[in-house]
C-alpha cells in the first residue's frame, strides 16, 4: 500500500494498555538499553525532556511512532519498536504513583487483580521470566520513598549503591539473582535517576494518566493494519544494540519448545507449589534463572569505551557477559547430539570450530526432540552447583567433569577435542538415563566405573575424522541401555557380544578383561588394576601388563569354555609387571634413566626387531608420536610384544643392570645384523641425534639379504640426512685405532645421487668405501686423486703404485 495515508492513533501509555489489555515487549527485542551503565547521558537527556513536558501546561507531547503488531487470545500489543520508550514511562507511572499518593490507582490501571489479591503486571517483558517477575513485582509493592537507605551512597546511575536502588534491593520480595538480569539491572537504575529528577516534584502523576489531555504521549501504529512489513524492525531498531546471537537463538528454541505438549514440574519461588509447566514456559523461566545462575562463575568481562561529547572524555564501563558461554554449552550439546542421532554426514562443523559463532540455522534442522534433549542436558548439570560453578557428581570421578563444563563454556580448544566432547556427552547422558535413581546407594559406584571406563575407551582411541567420533560417541547410549540392569561392569565382564562402532577393540578387549578380573577377584585385584591405571603415561591403557602376566591367555580360554581362576601368584605377577612399567614410565614417557644410552631400546633390540612400521620407515619409538609412541608399542596385540615379553621376567631385581647385563651378552654376527650394530654401538645413536628425544629414529628399509638396504636417517626422508648402516657401524669400529681416528670420516648423504660411505686419507692418498651389496665382495673401495676425483678403473695400477711408492 505505498500511496495509502499510514492510520495510526495518538495515545497514552495508559491509553494503549486499556486498547489493548497488555503490553508486552517481545522476547526478540533486546533488553532495556536506555537505564544500562555507560548510557548516562542518554538517560539523563531523556528524562529531561519527559520532565519539561510534565511541567509544561501543555498536553499531548508527543514521542514520535510507535510500531507494533496486535495479538489475540489473549488480546495484547506487541511493540516491534518503541519498547525503550515504553519501559521508561512504565516505570515513570510506577515512581511518581508513590511520589503522588496514587500507587493503588497505577496498581488498577497498569495491573489484572488476580485471585489471590495480588497484581499481574499489564506490561511486562517476555526477554527473561525474571524481568516478568520484576514488573509483577513493581505492581504489588510500593517503596517507601520518604525512608530511603542513604548509607554508603555513589554518584546516582553508576552503581547499585543509591539510595532508591539500595532500598529495593532490600527489600524481602527483591530476589537476588535478579540482579544477573540486565533488563532489571537497567529498570533500577532508570529509577534511580527518576527519583534524582523528580523527588521534588509533585502533582504529576495526574498529567501521565490523565484520559482527557495526558501530558505524554507517541503515535501507535500496528504494523499489519497499515500493510507494513516486520523487518521494517531492523531499520527501526539500528540505534540500539542488536540481539545477541544466543537471545536470537533462545527465542527460536523457546518457539520449538511452544509445538510440544510435554509438560514439567515447576516451581517458580520457594512458597510455589510445583505444578505442571509447558516445556517453553518451563525453559523460559529456567534459563533465566537457576541455569544462568549456574553458569555466572563463568562468566567474563567484557569493556566498552563511550565517549561523551558534553564532557568531552571517554568513559569506560564493564559488561559481564554469559551469554556467550550459554550459546557455547548449547553447540556443545547439539554437535553431540547429530553425532549421535545425524551422523557426520549431518555434522554441522561450525559447532565444533565456532560454537560462538553458531546462528539458528545449525539447530534449525534438529528434530523435535533434540530441544527435550537440550533440557534435559540443562537439569543434569543444575542438580547441583554452587557460586564457583558446578559441582560433580562424585569428587574422584575419572571424567573431571568440572574442568570440562568450563573448557566447553570457554571454547578454548585449538582442535576438535573429540575424545573430550565424548566424555562430556557420556557424563551427562548418565545423569539423564539414571535420573530417577541418583540418589541409590548403588549409583555412586557405578557412575565411578562408568566414568573409569568411559575415559580409558576414548582417551586411548583413535580419531582421524568426525565419522570417527560420531561412531565412538554412538556407543554411549548402547553402553547405558546394555549396562541399566546390571551394571557396567557385569556387562563387559559377560560372554554377551557388544557391537560397538569405531572404539579400538584392543582397549575394548582391555575392558572386558578387567571387568571380569574385579568381579572374580575382588577387591585386592580391584586395587592393583586401578594402581596400574593410575600410570600418567599409559592414562588407563594396561593391556600389556594383562598379558606379560598371563591374564590376557587366561581370558582367551575362557571365552572359548575354559575356567576363570585366579590365585596370589598370579596377583603378585601382576605386580610386578605393573612395577615394572612404572620404573619405566613416567608421566612424559620413557624416563631419563633409560633414554640414556638407549638403554632399553638397546635390551629390547637384543631380543629382537620390535621396531613399528610408520609409512616407508620403521621406527625405534619416541614418547610422544600417535603411531609410533611407546605407549602405543605397548598397546599392541602379544604377537608383536613377543621381544619384550622375552626380555622382561618376574624376577628381575634391578632393571638398570639388568639391562646392562643383556646388552653386554650381544655381538654383530654378519653385516646384516642391523640389530647387533645399534646394541653394541650407542656412539651411532648419538651420530644420528637419536638421543634426542624427539626423534623418532626412523629407519628405511628395503630388499632382502645382503642385498638389503640399511638407511638409518636423521630425521623423516631420505631427502634429510641419513647414512648406510653398515658403513656407520665400521666407521666406528675403526675409530678404535688410534692411528686411524685422525684419517677417516661417516659421510652422510641427502639424497640418492650417491650413497653414504667412509672416507679414508688427507693429501695425496685418499679412497672411498662404500657398501656394495655382495656377500662375496660386500665392499667397494673408490681411490681418489689429489683433486679427489675418482681414479678410473684403466687408470687405477699406475696411480695406485705411484701413490704407494710416494708414501
Amino acid at each position: 500500500m505505498p500511496n495509502a495515508m499510514i492510520q495510526s492513533q495518538q495515545l497514552s501509555l495508559k491509553g494503549l494498555i486499556k486498547k489493548y489489555n497488555a503490553i508486552v515487549i517481545p522476547i526478540l527485542q533486546r533488553d532495556y538499553a536506555q537505564g544500562r551503565r555507560g548510557e548516562e547521558e542518554l538517560r539523563t537527556n531523556f528524562i529531561k525532556q519527559l520532565k519539561d513536558f510534565l511541567k509544561s501546561d501543555k498536553p499531548f507531547n508527543d514521542l514520535d511512532f510507535v510500531y507494533g503488531n496486535v495479538e489475540n487470545n489473549p488480546i495484547r500489543f506487541i511493540p516491534i519498536d518503541g519498547q525503550q520508550r515504553l519501559t521508561t514511562l512504565f516505570l515513570m507511572h510506577y515512581y511518581l504513583s508513590i511520589h503522588d499518593g496514587a500507587y493503588n490507582e497505577f496498581q488498577l490501571d497498569f495491573g489484572k487483580k488476580l485471585p489471590d489479591g495480588t497484581y499481574e503486571a499489564l506490561f511486562s517483558y517476555e526477554t527473561r521470566t525474571s524481568s516478568i517477575a520484576f514488573c509483577n513485582a513493581l505492581l504489588n509493592y510500593a517503596v517507601d520513598l520518604y525512608n530511603l537507605d542513604k548509607s554508603d551512597l555513589n554518584t546516582y546511575g553508576k552503581s547499585l549503591n543509591n539510595e532508591l536502588i539500595k532500598t529495593i534491593k532490600n527489600q524481602g520480595w527483591f530476589i537476588a539473582s535478579w540482579l544477573y538480569d540486565p533488563t532489571i539491572d537497567s529498570m533500577l537504575r532508570m529509577l534511580d535517576c527518576l527519583h534524582h529528577y523528580f523527588k521534588d516534584e509533585f502533582g504529576l502523576y495526574a498529567k501521565l494518566v490523565s484520559d482527557d489531555a495526558p501530558a505524554i504521549t507517541f503515535r501507535e501504529l500496528p504494523m499489519r493494519d497499515n500493510g507494513l512489513n516486520d523487518d521494517l524492525y531492523i531499520k527501526m531498531n539500528s540505534r540500539g544494540l542488536n540481539l545477541t546471537r544466543f537471545e536470537k537463538i533462545k527465542a527460536k528454541i523457546i518457539q520449538e519448545l511452544k509445538k510440544s505438549k510435554e509438560v514439567r514440574a515447576l516451581s517458580r519461588s520457594s512458597v510455589e507449589t510445583e505444578k505442571n509447566t509447558p516445556l517453553s514456559q518451563y525453559f523460559a523461566y529456567k534459563i533465566d534463572t537457576t541455569w544462568s545462575y549456574m553458569f555466572w562463575p563463568y562468566h567474563y568481562d567484557t569493556e566498552y569505551r563511550l565517549y561523551s561529547k558534553k564532557y568531552n572524555l571517554e568513559k569506560t564501563y564493564t559488561v559481564k557477559e554469559i551469554d556467550s558461554r550459554l550459546l557455547n554449552f548449547i553447540a556443545s550439546v547439539a554437535a553431540n547430539y547429530q553425532a549421535v542421532r545425524l551422523g557426520s554426514k549431518n555434522l554441522d562443523l561450525k559447532l565444533l570450530d565456532e560454537p560462538s559463532s553458531s546462528s539458528w540455522s545449525s539447530f534449525s534442522a534438529m528434530d523435535a526432540t533434540f530441544f527435550t534433549h537440550l533440557i534435559d542436558v540443562f537439569d543434569a548439570f543444575g542438580r547441583s552447583y554452587d557460586a564457583f560453578g558446578i559441582i560433580p557428581y562424585r569428587s574422584d570421578l575419572a571424567i573431571d567433569i568440572k574442568e570440562l563444563f568450563g573448557q566447553f563454556l570457554k571454547s578454548e580448544f585449538k582442535d576438535r577435542v573429540y575424545e573430550r566432547r565424548i566424555r562430556f556427552y557420556a557424563y551427562y547422558s548418565f545423569i539423564i538415563f539414571h535420573k530417577d535413581n541418583l540418589g541409590d546407594p548403588n549409583s555412586e559406584r557405578e557412575i565411578y566405573e562408568w566414568c573409569r571406563i568411559i575415559t580409558n575407551l576414548t582417551i586411548n582411541n583413535r580419531y582421524d575424522s568426525e565419522a570417527d567420533f560420531c561412531n565412538v560417541i554412538s556407543n554411549v547410549d548402547l553402553l547405558l541401555e546394555k549396562s541399566s540392569k546390571c551394571g557396567i561392569l557385569h556387562l563387559l565382564a559377560s560372554k554377551e557380544e557388544i557391537p560397538l562402532r569405531g572404539v579400538d577393540q584392543r582397549q575394548f578387549k582391555e575392558e572386558r578383561i578387567k571387568a571380569k578380573v574385579i568381579l572374580t577377584g575382588g577387591q585386592k585385584w580391584y586395587d592393583v588394576i586401578k594402581i596400574a591405571e593410575n600410570n600418567q603415561y599409559l592414562t588407563g591403557q594396561i593391556i600389556s601388563i594383562l598379558f606379560l602376566s598371563g591374564l590376557e591367555n587366561l581370558y582367551d580360554n575362557y571365552i572359548l569354555g575354559g575356567e576363570f581362576t585366579l590365585n596370589e601368584e598370579q596377583l603378585s605377577i601382576f605386580k610386578q609387571y605393573s612395577n615394572y612399567i612404572d620404573e619405566l614410565f613416567n608421566e612424559n614417557g620413557l624416563k631419563p634413566e633409560f633414554e640414556k644410552e638407549q638403554l632399553f631400546r638397546r635390551a629390547l633390540l637384543s631380543k629382537g626387531d620390535y621396531s613399528m612400521w610408520a609409512n616407508s620407515n620403521k621406527s625405534l619409538l619416541n614418547n610422544r608420536s600417535r603411531d609410533v609412541s611407546w605407549k602405543r608399542y605397548l598397546h599392541q596385540s602379544p604377537e608383536n610384544l613377543k621381544e619384550l615379553q622375552a626380555l622382561l621376567n618376574p624376577k628381575i631385581s634391578n632393571l638398570k643392570e639388568f639391562f646392562e647385563a643383556e646388552i653386554a651378552d650381544i655381538s654383530v654376527v654378519d653385516l646384516n645384523d642391523w640389530r647387533g650394530m645399534l646394541v653394541t654401538t650407542p656412539a651411532m645413536w648419538d651420530r644420528l641425534n637419536w638421543q634426542d628425544v624427539q626423534s623418532r629414529r626412523f629407519i628405511r628399509f628395503w630388499g632382502e639379504n645382503f642385498n638389503r638396504h640399511i638407511y638409518p636417517l636423521k630425521l623423516q626422508r631420505m631427502s634429510g640426512e641419513h647414512y648406510e648402516m653398515r658403513t656407520l657401524y665400521r666407521y666406528f669400529t675403526l675409530i678404535q685405532n688410534k692411528d686411524l681416528k685422525d684419517y677417516i670420516e661417516a659421510i652422510s648423504s641427502c639424497s640418492d645421487e650417491y650413497e653414504p660411505h667412509i672416507k679414508f686419507g688427507n693429501g695425496e692418498l685418499q679412497f672411498r668405501v662404500y657398501y656394495h651389496y655382495q656377500q662375496e665382495f660386500p665392499w667397494r673401495i673408490e681411490f681418489l686423486n689429489e683433486d679427489e676425483l675418482v681414479i678410473k678403473d684403466d687408470e687405477l695400477e699406475s696411480e695406485i703404485l705411484k701413490i704407494i711408492k710416494n708414501n
